[in-house]
């Protein structure tokens, strides 16, 4: 339902346990991979199909991903193909199923210069794959309302300043500066932050005072 229209390879995966699974493409020189997982693998019916992802991330031609939700003993059928029929999928591709888990945050201190106009968040907690790609922030005045930023309160994208992770734990700092005329920074009470990892699964969601 994304794309495709290349010969493809068709892949058996029987999930081991019940669990969340990420299942991966990286291309290797190919115009652009696809994968898409169905329920059976003769049906063309979309009615069959799990899911389906062309580029893991905007711009990123030659990586593909999706996550499912499968049960223990569950049976899919992987095709790796290629968007709008862009050439033949030959053996240039990596295919990847592997069990994953959300990053969990369990700790967080904010810290706030208003002289500076600066402000920081440190957090740590477990990820087993050692994964955690990217987080999303979000903040709130006293009252706990989002504050606009940019005409939005939507949270925001952002990467870190620093980042440590190793044997399933992560620590981190996301840090940053205002300029003067930004006047809402003197409303900051706290900040919302959200952690992703690179299957795209998303932490627990967390409320740091500054």
């Amino acid at each position: 339902s994304c794309g495709g229209g290349s010969p493809s390879r068709v892949y058996t995966f029987m999930a081991p346990a019940a669990g969340t699974y990420a299942i991966e493409v990286e291309g290797d020189g190919h115009p652009d991979p696809l994968v898409y997982v169905r329920s059976k693998c003769a049906a063309a019916d979309i009615a069959v199909e799990l899911a389906c992802n062309d580029d893991a991330r905007p711009g990123d031609l030659l990586h593909s991903n999706v996550r499912l939700e499968l049960d223990a003993g569950q049976a899919t059928w992987i095709f790796v193909d290629g968007y709008s029929g862009e050439g033949a999928i030959g053996g240039g591709f990596t295919l990847q199923a592997r069990a994953v888990s959300p990053p969990d945050i369990e700790a967080g201190v904010g810290y706030l210069n208003r002289p500076g106009r600066a402000l920081g968040v440190r957090l740590d907690g477990r990820d087993a794959e050692d994964d955690v790609a990217y987080g999303f922030v979000q903040f709130v005045d006293g009252a706990g309302a989002a504050i606009e930023i940019g005409g939005s309160t939507d949270a925001i994208p952002i990467g870190f300043t620093r980042l440590e992770q190793a044997g399933g734990r992560f620590e981190l700092e996301i840090s940053g500066e205002f300029l003067p005329g930004f006047r809402a920074f003197d409303d900051f009470a706290a900040v919302r932050v959200l952690l992703v990892d690179s299957a795209e699964l998303h932490s627990n969601a967390v409320e740091v005072p500054l």
